[in-house]
C-alpha cells in the first residue's frame, strides 16, 4: 500500500458503510412490505395489493443498481488490500481498519444479519398462507364443481370433516 492507501481505503470503507445502511433501510422497509402483503391477501384488498406489487417491483429495479454499485467499491477495497473480492467479507475488513470505524463495520453486519433471518422468516409465513389459500381455493372448486372426487372435504357445523361423495353443491346443468 502507498501513503494515500489508508486514507483512501477508510473513506472507501464510509462509503460502504453509507451502502450498508441503504441495504438495512431497505431489509426494514421489506419486512413492513411482507407484513402488509399478508394483511392485504387475507382481507382480500386485490387494489391495495397491486399497488404493493407494483411498489415493490419498482424498489427492487432500483436497488439492483445499489446492488452493482456495493459490488463495484467491494472491487475497489479488495484492489486496495490487494485481495480478490471474494475473500473480503465485512469481517477480514474489520479487522484491518481502525476502532470506531472497524466497530461501525461489526454493527452493520450484525443488524443485515438479523435483519437477513427475519426476512427469510416473514418469506416463509408468507408463503406459507398464500400455499394454504392455494390449497384452499383448490379445495373449494373442487368441492362445488367435480362431484364425487375422492379428496373432496366439506366440514359439519361441529367442525369434523366430511368426505363429499358423488354430489355437488352446485349443479352445472342448464
Amino acid at each position: 500500500m502507498n501513503t494515500t492507501s489508508p486514507i483512501l481505503l477508510v473513506q472507501k470503507v464510509e462509503a460502504l458503510v453509507t451502502l450498508l445502511d441503504r441495504d438495512v433501510d431497505y431489509l426494514t422497509a421489506n419486512l413492513a412490505r411482507l407484513d402488509a402483503l399478508r394483511s392485504m391477501v387475507v382481507k382480500r384488498q386485490d387494489q391495495e395489493l397491486s399497488r404493493l406489487l407494483d411498489t415493490i417491483r419498482i424498489e427492487s429495479e432500483s436497488y439492483a443498481q445499489h446492488e452493482s454499485k456495493r459490488h463495484l467499491l467491494r472491487q475497489e477495497i479488495a484492489d486496495l488490500l490487494a485481495c480478490d473480492v471474494q475473500e473480503l467479507t465485512l469481517s477480514s475488513l474489520a479487522q484491518v481498519l481502525p476502532p470506531p470505524l472497524n466497530h461501525t463495520l461489526a454493527r452493520r453486519k450484525r443488524q443485515l444479519r438479523e435483519l437477513t433471518g427475519q426476512v427469510h422468516k416473514e418469506c416463509l409465513s408468507t408463503r406459507w398462507l398464500l400455499k394454504d389459500c392455494a390449497r384452499f381455493n383448490t379445495v373449494l372448486f373442487n368441492t362445488l364443481f367435480h362431484p364425487g372426487q375422492e379428496n373432496a372435504l366439506t366440514y359439519t357445523v361441529k367442525g369434523t370433516t366430511q368426505q363429499q361423495r358423488g354430489q355437488s353443491m352446485i349443479s352445472l346443468q342448464f
